[in-house]
């Protein structure tokens, strides 16, 4: 499931967490991968792997007793391949996908009355939206009951199991 938005800071992040909690609490095994357009480091100079990826490798692995990372260096891959790989090898339940443009079906969209939002309009894919701003839904082909408010994440959390689940 993607959690996206047309803008940054528009609480992806915060509605991520918030059904994580709530699900995980249900007893579904969750995780969540993160879409980040400027680049990351995971990797401290110095340490093995660097080293490796210094000398030219195009992966890198660490296992560990409280678990595993492995960073891959493939600018082959277009970026929503990268996410739907990394959330078809994750050992959950269900996953979150957080993008601001590289969203996959099923996304739930998260709209803020101080953006200038019209992808409600545009991608096809949105089943559900987040909002503090209902208004934003007029004219859109979702049904007031697939629209939630930040305060409302048990019940999405309800519709998430039911329907995507």
């Amino acid at each position: 499931v993607s959690i996206s938005a047309g803008q940054s800071k528009s609480g992806k992040t915060t509605v991520a967490t918030a059904l994580i909690k709530v699900l995980s609490e249900r007893g579904i095994v969750v995780g969540m991968v993160k879409s980040d357009g400027h680049g990351f480091t995971m990797d401290t100079e110095g340490t093995d792997t660097w080293k490796a990826t210094q000398a030219g490798a195009k992966a890198v692995a660490i296992a560990g007793p409280n678990g595993y990372a492995m960073i891959v260096n493939d600018e082959r891959m277009q970026r929503q391949q990268q996410l739907i790989r990394l959330a078809n090898e994750m050992p959950v339940d269900l996953v979150f996908l957080e993008s601001r443009t590289h969203g996959v079906a099923p996304i739930i969209e998260v709209v803020r009355m101080d953006h200038d939002e019209d992808r409600l309009h545009q991608v096809d894919d949105i089943v559900a939206v987040v909002t503090d701003a209902e208004d934003r839904l007029e004219g859109s082909t979702l049904c007031e009951q697939f629209s939630f408010s930040d305060d409302d994440m048990e019940r999405l959390a309800d519709w998430i199991t039911k329907e995507l689940l």
